[in-house]
């Protein structure tokens, strides 16, 4: 039986752990820690540090030391936070000639991606060598709020170092699954993720072994790096001040400013202040001043508030979307390394009425969980059964039954693929099968409220899409299906197929897109027909999606360009 580990790749560190003698056991690193500093190194000898050895050389050499590099996976330059984030970060990134986010790294130029795969593949060596036994496999974890191009480029980075990526986990379901292991009683949870640069809130209903998603909710670009950067601008203004330097014009003092920030950050979890003292900041040595700043932890409390409570929101909408209080959660497990932070237990404690379960480790309990799916995937008796099941079909057929419908329970629930996939019928037009990926728009909306396949609306549960008037001269082609399946795969894309009871066994559909409500440029799905040379090319559909009025959601229209000398044959419906 091939061992499978559970990874959980985190901006600040990663943790590896595996299932062994009937649980999960963290994998640790030569000296014994349980965890990775996400940190990679260049030297200019052309040798890569890795983990601690990159870290500790973050201050001599900023320009050259990547870390947080998954906060910029799968993003694309232009991207607002990745802007915003600029003037904070070190290192030096730029567009790349498709938008694409590159790193400069003395004479070299790599990507998030590139860095991924190399911290990846370092903690899988390690793990392999822990082990005796070459390891291969992986289940890795990911921010629920990750996109679908975020999600297929971590993916990429695992394979392209020959890590296979058997599933990817969302990371406060991976917690929840740690935490409730070995336990019978059926509870409703809430997982509160906040680690180094994400905030991930999970609410699930457990019992009978089986855990399910009612909401999720999250922030990318909140973690305990946004609290760290609040210390640096409070301290760098205070300097600028007192002796007309900016620190961000210099990315030596910034680094070395970035490091105390996050040391004192720390240091305020146990004492009620820290000192922050940077002998000799500024890089022009006729002129000597030092940083010398003293933090309370009222002080940085009152500093963060603004993020703290935003953390507070967050929680509150998630348990909205599940229709349910504070008071009906039977517990509230903290997980992720910024929660050690007395001032986000409180908030916690305050919102919810009660102390919060800090009883599993923050640092390791996700990795922990991938790990038991992980030994569920490899055949292992466990006594939890992911993955996470969503609604049930019953429950969906019960009311009005609407893409948009799916995409919102997929993008709050977080949804992770049933064990077996739920059918939804419905009348439209459109022999197709294709990969959709749901996205995670900042305001949670979702498209459609129906579906145009191949130019006519699909309904289900009688709701209808309308091409908007925009899209009404689109050349259509008009194929009739009377039967819709949608389902998910292992890495949370949403498959949805047309045809005879949801069976596409012509025209062979291949292709991959999001839906977002905020873009409007054509997306491809190709069909194919079989011919004595191999798959010929029938046509293309270019997706498309807009708002039909202000406050609508938007709709997915689709136009079509069919190759006449393959053309596919129409099939009229026979009833449901």
């Amino acid at each position: 039986m091939a061992t499978i580990l559970g990874i959980d790749f985190g901006a600040s560190t990663t943790c590896v752990s595996v299932f062994r003698d009937g649980k999960p056991v963290v994998v640790p690193v030569p000296g014994g820690s349980p965890v990775v500093p996400s940190y990679v190194h260049l030297r200019e000898d052309g040798k890569i540090l890795i983990g601690d050895g990159a870290k500790a050389e973050c201050i001599a050499d900023p320009y050259s030391t990547i870390w947080a590099a998954k906060r910029l996976i799968g993003l694309p330059f232009n991207d607002n936070n990745v802007q915003a984030s600029l003037e904070k970060l070190p290192y030096l990134i730029e567009a790349g000639p498709c938008g694409e986010i590159i790193i400069r790294a003395r004479d070299k130029k790599v990507t998030p991606e590139w860095i991924a795969s190399v911290i990846l593949r370092f903690v899988v060596n390690n793990a392999s060598r822990f082990l005796g036994e070459s390891v291969n496999q992986a289940v890795i974890t990911v921010p629920g709020s990750f996109g679908p191009e975020q999600r297929e480029a971590l993916k990429k980075a695992a394979e392209k170092v020959g890590v296979s990526v058997v599933r990817l986990l969302n990371e406060p379901t991976s917690a929840a699954l740690a935490w409730g292991f070995h336990k019978n009683a059926d509870q409703t949870i809430a997982v509160f993720d906040l680690g180094g640069g994400t905030l991930d809130i999970s609410i699930l209903a457990i019992g009978r072994g089986k855990y399910h998603l009612l909401a999720s909710a999250g922030d990318p670009w909140l973690g305990g790096e946004d609290f760290d950067n609040l210390i640096v601008e409070c301290v760098a203004q205070d300097f600028r001040k007192k002796h007309g330097f900016n620190i961000f014009s210099d990315k030596i003092a910034l680094q070395r400013l970035k490091t105390a920030a996050e040391n004192a950050k720390i240091e305020l979890s146990t004492a009620v202040s820290s000192r922050i003292h940077l002998p000799e900041i500024l890089p022009d040595l006729s002129r000597v001043a030092d940083v010398d700043y003293t933090l309370t932890r009222e002080d940085f409390e009152r500093l963060v508030a603004p993020l703290a409570a935003r953390t507070i929101e967050l929680f509150r909408e998630t348990l909205d979307a599940a229709k349910l209080s504070p008071e009906l959660l039977d517990n509230v497990i903290l997980v992720g390394g910024s929660t050690k932070m007395p001032y986000i237990r409180r908030l916690v404690a305050q919102y919810i009425g009660r102390q919060p379960d800090c009883s599993i480790n923050p640092d390791q309990a996700v990795a922990m969980g991938a790990a038991i799916v992980a030994a569920s995937v490899a055949g292992e008796q466990v006594e939890l059964r992911p993955p996470v099941s969503t609604r049930t079909e019953e429950e969906y057929l019960s009311g009005d039954i609407d893409l948009h419908a799916m995409y919102d329970e997929v993008l709050r629930g977080g949804a992770q693929p049933a064990a077996e996939p739920d059918a939804y019928r419905g009348w439209g037009s459109g022999a197709a099968a294709g990969i959709l990926n749901p996205t995670t728009s900042p305001d949670k909306t979702m498209p459609p409220s129906g579906v145009s396949l191949l130019g006519t609306p699909v309904t289900l549960g009688g709701t209808a899409a309308v091409a908007p008037a925009p899209f009404a001269s689109l050349p259509q082609l008009k194929v009739d299906v009377h039967s819709l399946t949608i389902s998910q795969d292992d890495f949370n894309r949403m498959i949805v197929a047309a045809g005879e009871n949801g069976a596409t066994k012509s025209p062979w559909v291949t292709g991959a897109f999001a839906l977002s409500p905020e873009r409007g440029e054509g997306m491809k799905l190709q069909v194919f027909q079989p011919g004595p040379a191999g798959p010929v090319l029938a046509g293309e559909f270019i997706i498309q999606s807009a708002r039909v009025a202000p406050g609508s959601p938007p709709h997915l229209i689709v136009s079509f360009n069919v190759n006449k000398a393959a053309p596919f044959a129409l099939k009229a419906p026979t009833g449901r």
